[in-house]
């Protein structure tokens, strides 16, 4: 006997418009589209094998970290508004890797002396627009560009100008780049203007002298791509000093939203999200002026980062290969230029935080940033 459905123009147009489910109409044992209603035997629904877009527009940026749940920051007066990453920014030379951090409390530590460009650890403090974008070609200050350079010395007075003519060799910046440079007809003297005295970073003289616009490449997460950040470039970016000053003290309430703090052992410091709700049974103090207020073992600061907490830890900074105050202050790049050679980064210690200006070759932690939709 014969099964007759009794179906609506209305469901017929809405399957056969479907991208995802697909009717088959099986009559006498074969499929047959042609027949009307009363020759059907029976109708099922199946869907189509998809094959997966290699290039998805939408990347996975689930943290690593299960337990950190990113909540907004408002970063200006405008109302614009951030999320942090789930850890500092970490590289691994032997294999050009970038990657977040698994846990906010994670630092290198005095590792980071091991620095090197064949180095196979992690590294986390990095000079001051150390991408390993590389512009030399319009811009020949910037000669320390990769995320493993050391160099302190300061470049000679005389650099070569773009578009100059070769005139003979020289080895005046050998400490710089490790090899002889190029003396070029027409040298200039640096002043105010240009100056970059360590070659890190866009130089003064660049129509975007902070990591932005033209230069934005000098920025880790706008150059590189994060492999557990979405795996892309321009998905993340550096915070600007007027931003980092806004969450510190700009931004509603701010004054009650920061504090130093020991999160699994790791001193740092913590930033509370604009819409923060201390769960039940947890204790917070704001601004405190010591390591042992606020304390936080595993479990309570699972808790704290459901709400949105982040965690600045105190990962020192690198001189050279020299690792210094590890433990009781931290140093945290902004994407702004300050003065001359120096640059605009967050500093804290027991003592509190704010903004300051240090040279552009030391090395500094990187917390990236991406802007909320």
């Amino acid at each position: 006997m014969k099964k007759i459905f009794t179906l609506t123009l209305a469901v017929f147009a809405a399957l056969s418009m479907s991208a995802q489910t697909q009717m088959r109409v099986w009559v006498n044992g074969a499929i047959d589209y042609q027949k009307g209603l009363a020759d059907i035997d029976s109708i099922t629904f199946y869907k189509p094998a998809v094959t997966p877009d290699p290039d998805p527009q939408v990347p996975d940026t689930t943290p690593a970290n299960p337990n950190f749940h990113a909540k907004a920051f408002t970063i200006n007066s405008n109302g614009d508004q951030i999320f942090f990453s789930q850890g500092n920014l970490q590289y691994q030379a032997s294999t050009n890797t970038w990657q977040f951090a698994t846990n906010q409390y994670d630092i290198i530590g005095t590792d980071n002396s091991n620095i090197s460009s064949t180095y196979d650890g992690w590294i986390d403090l990095f000079g001051w627009g150390t991408s390993g974008y590389n512009n030399t070609a319009n811009d020949p200050f910037a000669v320390n560009y990769q995320p493993w350079a050391t160099s302190t010395a300061q470049l000679s007075q005389s650099i070569p100008i773009k578009g100059a003519e070769i005139d003979n060799i020289n080895c005046e910046m050998q400490a710089i780049t490790g090899k002889c440079d190029t003396t070029w007809k027409g040298e200039e003297t640096l002043n105010s203007d240009n100056i970059n005295y360590y070659g890190y970073g866009p130089s003064t003289n660049q129509t975007d002298p902070n990591l932005a616009g033209t230069s934005a490449n000098y920025d880790w997460g706008v150059f590189n791509a994060i492999s557990n950040g979405g795996n892309k470039p321009n998905m993340w970016r550096s915070l600007t000093q007027d931003e980092w000053n806004y969450i510190l003290r700009g931004r509603n309430l701010a004054q009650y939203l920061r504090s130093q703090a020991t999160v699994c052992g790791v001193h740092g410091y913590v930033l509370l999200p604009d819409d923060f709700t201390l769960p039940d049974g947890l204790s917070w103090s704001y601004q405190t002026n010591d390591w042992d207020t606020n304390t936080y073992g595993p479990q309570v600061w699972s808790a704290m980062e459901t709400v949105g907490a982040v965690f600045l830890p105190a990962a020192g900074y690198r001189d050279g290969t020299d690792v210094n105050n590890v433990g009781s202050h931290g140093y945290y790049w902004s994407a702004s230029y300050f003065y001359q050679s120096y640059a605009c980064c967050v500093y804290f210690g027991s003592d509190g935080a704010g903004m300051s200006g240090n040279d552009r070759d030391k090395g500094h932690s990187v917390r990236l940033v991406r802007n909320a939709e």
